[in-house]
C-alpha cells in the first residue's frame, strides 16, 4: 500500500539523505543542505520541491556544468526514497537538469517584458501586478492580493523554457506581507542577501528563525533562532531595500531612528560635544552602508551623512590645530620666564 504523498514531510527526507552519509558526495551534501535551509521540516515532499532544488542549483556555473551527475544521483536518491516510504513521487513530472534549456536575458527591457508575461499568467483578475526595475540588476514583482496582502518576488536574468513559455529559473525568492504591510508570520520567506548568498526565515513578532546559506553547496553560514530582526543588519538591509518601493519611509521605525540620530549627532558636534565626536565615525559607517544597500540614493539620508561628515572633519581639524599650538604656547611661556629671570637684579 502506498502512503498519500502529503503524509511524508521534508523532515523525513532530510533524515533519509542524512543516513546516506551526505559528506561522501557533493550532490548528496548539496541536496541535504538545501532541504534543511530552503524548506520547513513540516513541508510535504513532492515533485515541486525537487524541481525547485534543481532550479536553485542551476543558478551556479558549477552545477550548470555538471547537470548529468546532478540528475543521476538525485534520481537514485528519489527511487530509494520511494521504495523506503512506499511513495510515488512522479519522476516524469520532474524537470531534470540535463533536460532544461537555460536562457539569460541580457536587455533590462526584455527582462521586464518576460517577467510581466509570466506573472500575468499566474495572478488572478482581481490581483494587481507592479514591476520595479531594481538598479538594472533584477526585477521586483509586487502582487497586491485581494485581501490587501502583498507578495514580492525577486527575478534575475536567468530563465528556462517550460512548456514553450519562458519561466524564471528561480521564482520562489519571495517575501510575504500582511494587509498592514508587516512581514507575514504564516509564510517561509526567502531573499537574496547578495550574489550566491540567500536568507531563509520565518518571522514571528519581530523575531526571525532560519539562517543564511551560501555557495553552490548551500552551506549554512549563519543561524537565527528567534533573533530580533532589527539586530541582523545582513538581513535587514536587503529587506529595507525592497520595502522602500512600497512602504513610506516616514513610517519606517528603522529609517526614522537612523535619520534622527544623524540629526542629533550633528547638533551635538556643533555644540562642541566631544562624546558625540567619538561615536560619529561608527554612525557614519552604518549610515553609509544603509544608504548604499537599503535606502539607495535617499535624499534626506544623503544630506545628513554629508552634514555629519563635514562637521566631524571640521571639528577634528580644530582639535588638531589646538594640539599643534599647545606645545608652542608652553615653549613661549618658558622662554618668557627665562627672560624674566635674566633681567631681575
Amino acid at each position: 500500500m502506498f502512503l498519500h504523498l502529503n503524509m511524508v514531510k521534508n523532515s523525513q527526507l532530510i533524515q533519509f539523505v542524512n543516513e546516506l552519509k551526505p559528506q561522501t558526495s557533493p550532490v548528496k551534501l548539496t541536496f541535504f543542505n538545501y532541504l534543511k535551509s530552503f524548506h520547513p521540516p513540516h513541508e510535504p515532499v513532492d515533485e515541486n520541491l525537487i524541481n525547485q532544488f534543481f532550479r536553485h542549483c542551476l543558478i551556479f556555473p558549477h552545477w550548470a556544468d555538471h547537470k548529468t551527475q546532478l540528475s543521476h544521483e538525485i534520481e537514485s536518491i528519489i527511487e530509494n526514497f520511494n521504495k523506503t516510504y512506499g511513495l510515488r513521487i512522479a519522476t516524469q513530472a520532474i524537470r531534470w537538469p540535463n533536460q532544461l534549456q537555460l536562457i539569460e536575458i541580457e536587455r533590462q527591457e526584455d527582462l521586464l517584458t518576460v517577467t510581466e508575461n509570466y506573472f500575468s499568467e499566474l495572478k488572478s483578475k482581481n490581483e494587481r501586478l507592479k514591476l520595479v526595475n531594481d538598479q538594472n540588476k533584477r526585477v521586483l514583482a509586487f502582487i497586491l492580493h485581494e485581501d490587501g496582502s502583498v507578495s514580492v518576488t525577486s527575478i534575475d536574468r536567468k530563465f528556462i523554457i517550460d512548456e514553450g513559455m519562458l519561466r524564471p529559473l528561480r521564482d520562489d525568492l519571495t517575501l510575504h506581507y500582511t494587509p498592514t504591510l508587516e512581514l507575514s508570520e504564516h509564510f517561509f520567506h526567502k531573499v537574496e542577501i547578495s550574489p550566491y548568498i540567500l536568507g531563509q526565515f520565518n518571522y514571528d513578532s519581530g523575531k526571525i528563525k532560519g539562517g543564511i546559506s551560501r555557495g553552490f553547496m548551500f552551506q549554512r553560514m549563519h543561524e537565527w533562532n528567534l533573533t530580533p530582526l532589527e539586530t541582523e543588519l545582513r538581513l535587514l538591509y536587503p529587506l529595507k531595500r525592497i520595502e522602500q518601493y512600497f512602504l513610506d519611509k516616514n513610517s519606517d521605525s528603522f529609517y526614522k531612528q537612523l535619520t534622527q540620530k544623524l540629526e542629533r549627532t550633528v547638533k551635538l558636534i556643533q555644540a562642541g560635544d566631544r562624546e558625540a565626536l567619538s561615536w560619529a565615525p561608527n554612525l557614519l559607517e552604518n549610515a553609509q552602508t544603509a544608504y548604499e544597500l537599503a535606502f539607495i540614493d535617499d535624499k534626506l539620508l544623503g544630506i545628513l551623512i554629508r552634514d555629519l561628515r563635514s562637521e566631524t572633519n571640521s571639528k577634528k581639524r580644530d582639535l588638531e590645530e589646538c594640539l599643534t599650538l599647545s606645545p608652542l604656547e608652553n615653549q613661549n611661556s618658558k622662554n618668557f620666564q627665562n627672560q624674566s629671570r635674566a633681567i631681575v637684579p
